[in-house]
């Protein structure tokens, strides 16, 4: 049976989130809660089989003296996140079996379709792929694979090649014999991580670089948002903004304008982005 990429979830990672949630009292924060149980319900009704995770590492697993481009990790099990964001952040922990089939096939197609994958039989999760994954699918359930990106370890792939990644994605998943796939994918908007910009957010939420961003995205102008997402723009807006790169990803990975999208953006958080392809606008 020919696989069918049937779901892809645009889910924010913030490490803070998941207590912020259980706190509760912020419009913005309950609006939040909001789409991830949207989300999470859309997974489920997708059926999937197997879930691929797209994240940036945060210099936890990977550093600048190992820094692949793009990862794919086929260890028989994914685990995270690293001790410290549990007890830092209260993060839940994660185990999951690794879709075995589908990471070595990622890995051959790749090739064919001029995608030099590395690859990791050891590694752990950091909270970016661990807390997306816990939000819209807390069963645990799903056989995994993991693929880290380069997203703050200059010099990065150009936007070019992250949307070029996303395409060739989407021929390996459809030339995989198995079954239903889903997609999460995770990253950035405006986004400062320590520094004295970190809360620029509570001033200007929105960022001039996300309202642009989400003009392309509203617009559809995939080629030039990938024109105008070059390192020094989003390294302009915020220091952590290249994880957007993540976005074009998805964007060459879905082909179609997303079901839909949000961006929640409050003095509460950074921007939470959130995006959204069902099945039937990616069989289109």
């Amino acid at each position: 049976m020919t696989a069918k990429l049937v779901s892809i979830l645009g889910v924010p990672h913030d490490p803070t989130l998941p207590a912020a949630i259980g706190r509760g009292g912020h419009e913005a924060i309950a609006r939040a809660a909001e789409l991830l149980e949207r989300q999470r319900l859309a997974l489920h009704a997708a059926r999937a089989d197997a879930l691929i995770v797209i994240a940036g590492d945060h210099l936890n697993q990977w550093f600048l003296d190992n820094m692949p481009a793009f990862l794919v990790g086929k260890a028989a099990r994914s685990r995270g996140p690293f001790p410290d964001e549990v007890h830092i952040f209260g993060i839940e922990e994660l185990d999951v079996p690794n879709e075995g089939s589908l990471a070595r096939h990622l890995l051959a197609d790749g090739f064919e379709r001029g995608i030099d994958f590395a690859y990791s039989s050891d590694y752990t999760l950091d909270h970016a792929f661990t807390v997306p994954y816990l939000f819209v699918r807390p069963e645990r359930d799903l056989p995994t694979v993991p693929l880290f990106t380069n997203v703050l370890a200059a010099p990065l792939p150009t936007a070019q090649r992250f949307h070029d990644v996303g395409v060739a994605l989407r021929g390996a998943i459809e030339s995989w014999d198995g079954g239903r796939v889903a997609v999460i994918v995770t990253g950035h908007f405006t986004n400062n991580v320590g520094g004295p910009r970190m809360l620029d957010f509570l001033r200007q939420p929105k960022s001039d670089w996300d309202s642009r961003a989400l003009e392309l995205i509203e617009a559809w102008d995939v080629p030039t948002l990938i024109a105008e997402s070059t390192y020094e723009n989003l390294v302009r807006a915020g220091h952590a903004t290249p994880a957007f790169l993540d976005f074009i990803l998805a964007f060459g990975l879905a082909r179609v304008k997303p079901s839909w999208h949000e961006l929640v953006a409050s003095s509460a958080a950074p921007a939470l982005p959130f995006f959204q392809w069902d099945e039937e606008v990616l069989g289109e």
